[in-house]
């Protein structure tokens, strides 16, 4: 197992039968050159139909060579909503498939579109950048030191794509994001955030 002895808690939101889950993972990769571990666990949890929370996790630190946020702090939190939709169902939340780490040169402007999946086939897919100024859909810091970690891009939401240029060599700037569902388009409530 990797990772540090931490949890991830409820962070925001009155659910108070959550039992803390490690942050510790399941090595799946290692990166010599940045001298970074990955891995993933997943464990399953009973939560009533109802409940509406955000459970996070915030540590210490980011690489040494960031952009934005050198060996600052990092916070991650997604919200969870049990309530029953519009259609009866319960929400199930979107996701991203990526990559940890994307290399792109320097002084050359990208277009990158977050690949963004939802089980609920209808539902409208948004993502909005992290932050950490409440009120925000979790009520809680998303994004520690690397908030706003890719200085002068511009996320356009709806179909989440980050145009960007990155101007300094063997760095790395962080992508912080939220990745947030609705029922519909006309609705503007979010049913759930996933970062």
């Amino acid at each position: 197992m990797i990772g540090d002895q931490g949890s991830l808690t409820v962070v925001s939101g009155t659910y108070r039968a959550w039992i803390p889950m490690t942050t510790q993972t399941y090595c799946t990769d290692y990166n010599i050159n940045l001298d970074v571990s990955f891995g993933e666990n997943s464990q399953t949890k009973i939560i009533p139909v109802g409940s509406n929370f955000s459970i996070g996790f915030g540590s210490c630190c980011w690489l040494t060579n960031l952009v934005v946020g050198v060996a600052g702090s990092w916070s991650i939190v997604s919200r969870i909503n049990t309530a029953l939709r519009l259609d009866g169902y319960i929400n199930s939340s979107p996701f991203v498939a990526t990559l940890p780490v994307i290399y792109k040169q320097i002084n050359v402007q990208y277009v990158h579109a977050v690949q963004m999946s939802d089980p609920d086939r209808t539902d409208v897919l948004k993502c909005r950048w992290s932050t950490k100024t409440l009120p925000n859909t979790n009520s809680y810091d998303e994004c520690g030191g690397v908030c706003n970690g890719i200085p002068g891009a511009i996320l356009n939401g709806n179909n989440c794509t980050i145009t960007f240029t990155l101007q300094k060599a063997n760095t790395y700037a962080v992508l912080a994001l939220q990745i947030e569902d609705y029922y519909s388009n006309t609705t503007t409530a979010t049913m759930s955030s996933t970062r």
